[in-house]
Parts: structure tokens; sequence; C-alpha cells
């Protein structure tokens, strides 16, 4: 499952807290929770991810399964209590990646920090190791490089490059509070061979109209309006991403096959 924004409306992330425990129950081969930032509104404040704790315990099955975090940070999670909360060494970079399987690989980004640098030395390094390896290559960060709302982060000038020469298969991005799936994306264009960035956002904050005449997200692309969650399968021979609004419905689907 992949999410972002769970501030500011502690009775909407609830809501969504209890359907990604349905959503859990009936779909046991869900593996893990990547959360693209913005869990509570200050960063600062101890009180807030206390009860941002105790509403993620909404998530919990009735059989007592609670998935692992993946987390990542958002401009909303400054100061020390996010590396306390999910056990990073003080003061680390919080960008890393895991491994769902064997043919998975997850790459988690920080837009808190400088996208160039250091940081994207480092990914350039992680994706050109694990895109040989992987059958499916994925990314998650949480200022967008393809905005349904806001303008572009530093992501798209020094990551993008890297998500289309290593062929990354998906992004998923949060921060503007807004669903969204992009067309496949390739110098700047609607190309086929392209990397496609979801999003944007439904874990609780209040949702926003995504702006008018982004070529990105006219048709086959999408963007709407909806607290939600993204339900990304991954099997041998298929990507499937479905939005799941907080009515169960499904928002939108996309599917994909691997690379060659």
């Amino acid at each position: 499952i992949f999410g972002g924004d769970s501030r500011s409306d502690q009775s909407a992330r609830q809501q969504v807290n209890h359907m990604i425990a349905e959503l859990v129950e009936k779909n046991p081969s869900i593996l893990a929770f990547a959360h693209g930032g913005d869990y509570i509104a200050s960063g600062h404040s101890l009180e807030q991810w206390s009860r941002w704790l105790d509403d993620h315990q909404l998530t919990v099955t009735a059989k007592g399964r609670l998935l692992p975090i993946i987390p990542a940070r958002g401009n909303h999670d400054k100061g020390p209590l996010f590396d306390e909360v999910f056990a990073f060494p003080d003061g680390d970079a919080n960008y890393y990646a895991v491994s769902l399987g064997p043919r998975v690989r997850l790459v988690t980004l920080n837009t808190n920090a400088s996208a160039a640098g250091d940081q994207r030395d480092w990914l350039a390094a992680e994706l050109a190791a694990s895109r040989p390896r992987y059958r499916w290559l994925l990314a998650q960060y949480h200022r967008p490089a393809f905005p349904a709302v806001k303008s572009p982060g530093g992501s798209k000038q020094h990551w993008v490059p890297l998500f289309e020469e290593h062929n990354v298969d998906l992004v998923c991005e949060a921060d503007g509070h807004v669903v969204k799936r992009t067309v496949p994306i390739r110098n700047d264009q609607h190309d086929p061979s392209g990397v496609v960035y979801i999003g944007e956002g439904g874990l609780g904050v209040p949702q926003r109209q995504p702006k008018k005449g982004r070529w990105y997200l006219d048709p086959p692309g999408m963007a709407a309006y909806g607290h939600h969650v993204q339900v990304i399968r991954l099997s041998a021979d298929e990507l499937v991403c479905e939005v799941i609004a907080l009515d169960g419905k499904t928002m939108d689907t996309y599917r994909r096959p691997p690379r060659k």
C-alpha cells in the first residue's frame, strides 16, 4: 500500500486507517505500507506524533496483523522526532532502499534535503546496481516532480533523468493532497516507454482540486479529488496499481508489463 499526507484531519485519518485494515484483511498478500510523508502538522510536536501513533493502531487487522511502514520524510516532519519514531539513527539522511522479496526494490528519497549532491550520487549508484537485479524498481518521496497542484520540486531536475535512464517502473509522490496518475513521461513529454508518477497524498489531509491544463494528467493520465490509498500489486507478469477511495470503490486502475 502507498499513500501520503495523513496530517490535519484526525477523523479522516482514522477512517482511512480503518479502510487500510480492511484491505489488508481481505488481501493478506499486502506486504508493507509505504508512507510518502507529512504524518502530522508539526514534526516537533510529541503530542501530535503520539496521536498519530495511536491512530495508526487502527490499521491493525482483526487477526492482529500490522503492516511494517516504509517511511519517507515530508516537509511537515522536520525535527528529530521523525528519526525517533521510525528508528533511524540521529541525524540520518533519510534516503535508503529496501527489497520487498527477491524481485522488487523500493527506493525512498528525501525531498527535505538537496536533491543534488550526495543524494543524487547515491541514487545514481543505487539505480544502476538495482535495475539489472530486480524485475520491478520503484521510488517514493514527498514533493512531486510532476505535481497536480503545486510547482515541481528539485526532483524533476536531479532525479527524473536518473529514473528515465534506469527505467524505473513506478514513482510514488505525495504533498499535493489530490489523486493523480501521469501519462508515461520521458524527456518531458508523453512517451509509452516513459515513467509513470502516482500520488499525491490522501491519507487524511484535506483534499484539493487538481489544477487544469497540465499535459501529463490528460488521458490516459488522470487527476481527481478525494481521500484514498494506492494498492500496488506486483507479479512476474504485471504491475497493477489501484486507487481505492474511502467508500471502497476503485477510482483508477493502471496496468503495465515488466520492462524488457
